[in-house]
């Protein structure tokens, strides 16, 4: 008897909630979830608990069939809408910037030996301005764009020389104040102006060069090599690390990582830990399952 019962209730489950009812509740569920992790990315942990209180009063809208609250509710999520996008643009962004789809090369690298002069050239430059103390900051495109989050710039798309590198940084050249963007095997843009980082080690006595270097690591996949003006000491940057006063050595076997490793996957989950990425979409689950058992009360009497 509790056997067929058991049927029963599985039967009329199924009935219920069909494939269709699933897809739409992972559907929200993954948008909810984009939306929970952009505020903990953000760290704009008060604003998901105001986001949170809004989803605890339209689930109580719904369960007691409430007729102005909705209405309310329905106009200031269209208001709120435009709110959140001009209150957030520069996080939103960053936060898009954060997601990439997975790019995996698969073709194998031939040209070591062209490779090799390249980062020849780049060393020769490099050492040129430690033993000169002038001023310079040369950024290493990966799979991230970085138009969006740089500004100025002048096209150059030239093999890259150690002559042409030296000259753009010379102090009487009108290109040196700004960074240099390398993209692979060619030099692009020169004068560059890159997003500043908040978080230079306070020891380092430089400021807004090296902060350049750093921001750019911090929003985008590139890495960077800043020289200082005021010492001659080569730094580098990556993913947000600052490694400062490094060897000409330690910039060349990072290069040799750059020119020789396929370019690596990026996801999501190097992004949060497995417990958190998890703990987010389950919460996003329950809160897409919740509102789904809502709106379908109906179909439970």
């Amino acid at each position: 008897m509790e056997m067929q019962n058991f049927i029963s209730n599985i039967s009329l489950l199924t009935k219920i909630f069909t494939f269709k009812d699933l897809l739409d509740v992972v559907f929200t569920s993954i948008f909810l979830f984009l939306f929970f992790y952009f505020f903990v990315q953000v760290k704009a942990r008060r604003f998901l608990v105001i986001i949170s209180v809004f989803f605890l009063i339209y689930f109580l809208t719904k369960i007691f069939n409430l007729s102005i609250t909705p209405a309310f509710l329905n106009y200031f999520t269209s208001f709120g809408l435009v709110l959140f996008f001009i209150v957030f643009q520069k996080e939103v962004r960053r936060f898009i910037f954060s997601l990439k789809i997975p790019l995996i090369s698969f073709k194998k690298i031939h040209r070591h030996a062209k490779e090799e002069s390249i980062i020849y050239e780049i060393l020769e430059a490099l050492e040129y301005f430690q033993q000169n103390k002038i001023g310079a900051i040369l950024v290493f495109k990966n799979i991230d764009e970085l138009t969006d989050i740089t500004s100025g710039g002048i096209p150059i798309n030239s093999e890259i020389n150690s002559k042409i590198l030296i000259s753009i940084f010379q102090k009487n050249s009108p290109l040196h104040d700004g960074a240099v963007i390398i993209d692979k095997n060619k030099i692009r843009y020169a004068s560059v102006i890159l997003p500043h980082s908040d978080h230079l080690p306070p020891s380092l006595p430089e400021g807004t060069r090296h902060r350049a270097g750093i921001g750019i690591t911090e929003e985008t996949d590139a890495v960077s090599v800043i020289v200082s003006e005021e010492t001659g000491k080569i730094s580098f940057a990556q993913q947000g690390k600052f490694y400062h006063d490094v060897s000409l050595d330690f910039i060349r076997d990072r290069l040799l990582e750059y020119y020789e490793a396929p370019q690596k996957k990026v996801s999501i989950k190097t992004l949060l830990s497995f417990q958190s990425f998890f703990l987010i979409y389950l919460l996003a689950f329950l809160f897409s399952l919740l509102l789904w058992i809502i709106n379908n009360l109906n179909k439970f009497k």
